[in-house]
């Protein structure tokens, strides 16, 4: 393999040797010599230069001349001879050639100039890239300049001056025509006068640009011609650049100075005119007050002014070209400007950002209502942004939340997930990566450790990169079989990430929570050395890093304005009618004697007759007609009637395995029914049919007489002034219930409606028929879980459940995340004719007076005052969770009581409990604050370098400031609040952008809004995932778009004069090694950065492109004689890509993109 000089040097030798014979070899032939198998425009140029400085020429076999050496074949042949033509003989010295090469090459202009005296440029444009290029060579080789151009010879007025100074520096300037622009110089003349006497001249359409000489633009062949002075064809081409200088007049300053103006001086340096007079003007530089030419000066402009206040689509393109590569550098790391269809908030953001600046190994203990499931579609976002179609990602949660699962992530991030045994096949190759593997999969964990199933997912399974568990708490426990497969996961490297989840992860034991960070870390939080992990988490550095938790009433939106309303109990005591105790005393007296029968009966029949009992308590505090209709069937079979009702309950659905608790009360609503028709018809007790009639008799008179206290109290108070204009969520435990509500409210077209048994599909359609048509949503406990309803603030307890943590699930469906007002609750308490009402009411009663007089001794930080009455609700919630969690059913224990004193007693102890539960739940909440500093956390710090400013609207500035690059405009409708663009139809044949991706399109900039549009809204999110964002994104940052202003070299690149002041956008890739255990994985990022060249001052984007910056406003930057250190710049975003979880890290393609001068 030869070098292309050495190559020519052969065949110069060659052909002197045998002159006549020539030299011939293929094109393949000639390629192999310098060690390639195709051409290039390169070397091919080069050959040509060196051919022709030899006096070699080259044909082939068909052709002497007219041929490209991109048209040829690589088999055909290739001749080469000496040039003895009568104008190459030594005595003329005269060549003339057309280089094979449609633009001209900056290597020959170098080649040239390297061996001339002076140099003579007559050209149209001149940029300051190549004035640095021409000061340069003359500085290194001692040849003068001249130059003459245009009037117009930069588009950038302030640019002038520089180019002229630089150029002056080394020689002499001069403008052809006037201010009017009368004439442009066609025809482009480079004169060469070599040290040996010789003239080369280059003549052709190449202006002295960047553009030009870099092979931007395509140009006429370059024809250059060689010889002295003498001959009449060079003398030709000599003499018509000497007659434009002649012709041309110094370069005068016509920038329309005025005083006031900070103005450069090519000897005194920086000033400000105070006063112009003439042609002359007086400058004061410091103290001294001097009289210049106004020829001399150029005008001083910060380029961030420049940049904020310039006119005209070239300005504009600079300003699209910068803010389209910070879009695209920010969103490839932190995915803020992805269509994530939700609005993200500080804290969730900062949940994103400790994922991706931790090891990935994460607790998020967030409070109930925080959005933790919006906190893991961010990071499993990022984990699919990062890894593409190959991402694999394990969600393992309750069966009751599959389904919400699924559809947050389908409707808010756009992440197809799919659920294992709904959609998948049901054995464990549904965790594989084989044919019938899923690489997104939701699963319940339940199912997975039934039997040999943990068994065969640890046998089948493939690696995820990420897996997640809701509600971890319930894997605290290490002897629990969830622990021990999450355990081996770990250990067999079948996790690469973990991510747990629960607002509850302490409950107070330190043991279990050991378990669940020896999950995250197995080495840092050993568990057969207990003393040793809990010596680690009682220091506040080891749980910052592995958990993260916010406390729902001191998280604030960007402003600092609290994300969560205040919420406000009221108990709607109701006084039942008299028929109505009439009948709840028969029942309740029933019931009394079914747990009489039943401490008699043995066995299966006991345990049926105590369901029974329960059942019909509960159905007794929610509707007379529930419990009615049970008895009549009873009464019925007691007396052997066959005759079944119609509409029997249907199945639920299949997305709750028997794990799950939510739709306990609709399925014991639906097994009563069956266990009526199988349970023996001999009387329980003495006289039970005389009282199954005389219940029934009295329940029919109800009925009858249409009578329903409670059902007519809810319908009055729903249309109350307070309340007539609000929409309202209905909570009942049963089936049956919702009906008796739905009827009495209009029927199905004015109620919408949600239970178990419906499919997700018909779910989803009940909540968009609630939001945008009906005022009330009638829901059993499916949904309290599941369905999120902030557009709504007011929630009736009809019935209330023995479970304290159902109400608060309830209650989370509208207070959280997203809720804009105070959110109402009204609990229906029946106080005198169900003792089981009476108990609950007193419980809650007694308990929020127990939190509040705790709270009189305690202060809680960052909690506003209007927010007191939702920081007991909150604190009694969490409190009674505790307890409940602690002592399984406990308040259903207490409540279900029948014998009074008993009753009184185990209430008595629950309240003790209660006492301590308060502190409990209070120091965890100090202890797991520590974790995150929720006490100091300044939010715009934690923010700020990470994420981009949210006080700059990055998407609607890059809209307008490409749509004037374009030549066109965005157009905002104040009606619908929307924007639309309107481009000229000559972008499509420019850049290949189709006029159907904006035109008859509507867009908005706010994440979030097309999830929450209402019915008839139709605009996009401007913003990565809309097709017509990501073509804009694309073009900007090709060098066709332009707005680089001349700038494209690699760095680092000099910048001639101490006041030179240019803005700079720097990209770069950044190469990180991410360590996940036993692998190591290399990923990529692009990065950018802006600066101040040539001192290397950051200049942040927010100030770049923040709306008050105008002309006049400027922000002085300093500036030295130093070059910057390119690769430091780059890492003001240090905290972005080096901090990274990352093991190594380096930067590569660092280039100049676009520069501002």
């Amino acid at each position: 393999m030869a070098a292309p000089e050495t190559f020519v040097d052969e065949l110069h030798s060659q052909l002197l040797a045998t002159p006549a014979q020539g030299v011939r070899m293929q094109l393949n032939t000639l390629l192999s010599r310098f060690g390639r198998s195709n051409r290039t425009t390169s070397l091919m140029s080069q050959l040509d230069e060196l051919l022709f400085a030899r006096g070699i020429q080259v044909r082939t076999r068909h052709r002497a001349d007219g041929w490209q050496w991109s048209t040829l074949a690589k088999t055909d042949m290739l001749i080469f001879e000496l040039d003895n033509t009568p104008t190459a003989a030594t005595n003329r010295r005269y060549k003339m050639q057309t280089v094979n090469e449609p633009a001209p090459s900056l290597a020959l202009f170098r080649k040239y100039a390297s061996k001339s005296s002076e140099i003579l440029l007559s050209v149209a444009y001149v940029d300051e890239h190549m004035s640095d290029e021409l000061s340069q060579l003359s500085r290194t080789y001692g040849f003068k300049v001249r130059v003459v151009s245009d009037y117009n010879f930069n588009s950038n007025v302030y640019t002038r001056g520089r180019i002229r100074g630089k150029i002056e520096a080394v020689g002499h300037f001069r403008t052809s025509t006037g201010p009017e622009g009368e004439g442009i110089m066609h025809t482009k003349l480079y004169v060469f006068h070599l040290t040996n006497g010789e003239t080369v001249v280059f003549s052709g359409s190449a202006n002295f640009t960047a553009n030009a000489w870099h092979h931007r633009n395509t140009e006429s062949p370059l024809v250059i011609q060689t010889g002295t002075t003498d001959d009449p064809h060079l003398a030709l081409m000599v003499n018509a650049a000497e007659n434009s200088w002649q012709k041309a007049q110094p370069f005068q300053n016509m920038e329309n100075l005025q005083p006031g103006d900070a103005v450069n001086h090519p000897d005194q340096g920086r000033g400000e005119i105070f006063k112009i007079e003439g042609e002359n003007a007086r400058v004061a530089f410091g103290d001294a007050l001097l009289v210049v030419k106004l020829a001399d000066l150029t005008r001083v402009v910060d380029p961030l002014t420049l940049l904020a206040s310039g006119q005209g689509a070239a300005l504009a393109k600079v300003k699209a070209r910068f803010l389209g590569n910070y879009l695209f550098a920010q969103n490839s790391l932190t995915g803020e400007f992805e269509d994530y269809r939700i609005r993200p908030v500080p804290h969730q953001l900062l949940a994103l950002k400790k994922f991706i600046t931790g090891d990935g190994n994460l607790l998020l203990a967030d409070d109930v209502g925080l959005g933790k499931t919006i906190e893991a579609g961010l990071i499993i976002k990022d984990v699919v942004r990062r890894m593409g179609d190959k991402a694999r990602v394990l969600i393992l949660v309750p069966a009751s939340l599959k389904a919400q699962w699924l559809l947050e992530l389908r409707e808010k991030f756009g992440l197809n997930f799919r659920v294992w045994k709904h959609d998948t096949i049901a054995g464990a190759e549904a965790f594989s990566d084989g044919s019938q593997g899923c690489n997104l999969l939701i699963a319940s964990y339940f199912a997975a450790v039934v039997g040999d199933m943990e068994e065969a997912i640890m046998r089948h399974m493939a690696t995820y990169d990420l897996v997640i568990v809701d509600e971890c708490h319930r894997a605290a426990n290490d002897s629990v079989q969830l622990w021990k497969l999450l355990r081996d996961m770990r250990k067999e490297d079948k996790v690469k990430q973990l991510l747990l989840l629960s607002a509850t992860p302490h409950s107070g034991d330190r043991n279990k929570f050991i378990n669940l960070l020896h999950l995250l870390d197995q080495a840092r939080f050993p568990t057969n050395d207990r003393p040793l992990a809990q010596e680690r988490i009682s220091q506040p550095e080891v749980l910052q890093e592995f958990v993260y938790r916010n406390d729902k009433l001191s998280v604030t939106d960007f402003k600092g304005t609290p994300l969560f309303r205040d919420v406000m109990a009221k108990a709607e005591k109701i006084e039942l009618s008299v028929p109505e105790i009439e009948f709840c005393d028969l029942v309740v007296a029933y019931i009394e004697k079914l747990h009489q029968a039943q401490q008699r009966a043995q066995g299966k029949l006991a345990v049926q007759i105590g369901f029974v009992s329960s059942i019909y308590r509960k159905m007794l505090a929610s509707s007379w007609k529930n419990v009615l209709r049970s008895m009549r069937a009873r009464l019925q079979y007691r007396m052997m009637q066959a005759a079944e009702e119609s509409g029997e309950i249907p199945p639920v659905d299949a997305f709750y395995d028997n794990d799950d608790d939510t739709l306990r009360d609709e399925r014991e609503e639906r097994d009563i029914q069956k266990l009526i028709k199988q349970m023996s018809s001999d009387e329980y007790f003495k006289g039970e049919a005389e009282s199954l009639r005389e219940i029934v008799r009295v329940g029919a008179g109800l009925e009858v007489q249409k009578i329903d206290t409670k059902v007519d109290r809810l319908k009055v108070l729903v249309n109350e002034p307070e309340h007539q204009d609000s929409k309202f969520i209905i909570f009942t435990q049963f089936v049956k219930t919702l009906e008796v509500l739905r009827d009495a409210l209009g029927g199905r077209e004015h109620t919408a409606e949600i239970q178990g048994a419906i499919s997700i599909e018909d779910r989803q359609r009940e909540v968009s028929k609630f939001k945008n048509k009906m005022r009330f949503m009638i829901s059993t406990e499916a949904g309290g879980e599941g369905i999120n309803l902030q557009f709504a603030h007011k929630i009736i307890n009809f019935d209330m459940p023995w479970n304290p943590s159902r109400i608060q699930q309830r209650i989370g469906r509208v207070w959280r995340y997203g809720q804009d007002k105070d959110v109402t609750v009204i609990n229906f308490y029946v106080m005198n004719a169900i003792s089981d009402q009476r108990v609950m009411q007193r419980l809650d009663e007694r308990v929020d007076e127990m939190v509040r007089n705790y709270l009189l001794t305690v202060t809680f930080q960052h909690v506003p005052d209007q927010l007191r009455d939702a920081l007991v609700y909150d604190l009694k919630m969490r409190v009674l969770g505790a307890v409940q969690e602690e002592k399984g059913g406990e308040f259903e224990n207490i409540i279900s009581e029948l014998n009074e004193n008993l009753r009184d007693k185990r209430l008595a102890q629950a309240l003790s409990r209660i006492d301590e539960a308060i502190k409990m739940v209070t120091a965890e909440n100090d202890y797991l604050a520590r974790s995150v500093g929720t006490e100091v956390r300044d939010l715009v710090k934690d923010m700020a370098g990470f994420y981009a400013s949210p006080e700059v609207q990055y998407l609607h500035l890059f809209a307008t400031t490409m749509a004037e690059a374009l030549g066109g405009s965005v157009v905002y409708e104040p009606a619908s609040n929307v924007y639309t663009f309107n481009l000229p139809a000559a972008i499509g044949t420019e850049f290949g952008i189709s006029s159907t991706l904006y035109e008859d399109r509507a867009f908005t900039f706010e994440q979030g809004r097309v999830a929450d549009s209402k019915l008839g809204e139709k605009f996009e999110y401007f913003g990565f995932g809309n097709t017509f964002f990501n073509q804009l994104i694309e073009l900007c940052r090709k060098a066709q778009f332009g707005g680089q202003t001349g700038f494209a070299a690699s760095l680092p690149m000099a910048f001639a004069g101490k006041n030179a002041q240019v803005l700079a956008l720097i990209t770069a890739q950044a190469s990180t090694i991410l360590a996940t255990g036993s692998q190591d994985r290399t990923e990529q990022y692009p990065v950018c950065a802006f600066v101040a060249l040539p001192s290397g001052e950051q200049v942040l984007p927010e100030d770049l492109f923040r709306a008050d910056w105008k002309p006049g406003t400027s922000r002085p930057i300093t500036l030295t004689d130093s070059n910057p250190n390119i690769q430091q710049l780059l890492l003001h975003q240090q905290e972005k890509i080096k901090a990274l979880r990352r093991k190594d890290f380096s930067l590569s393609n660092v280039t100049l993109d676009a520069a501002l001068a």
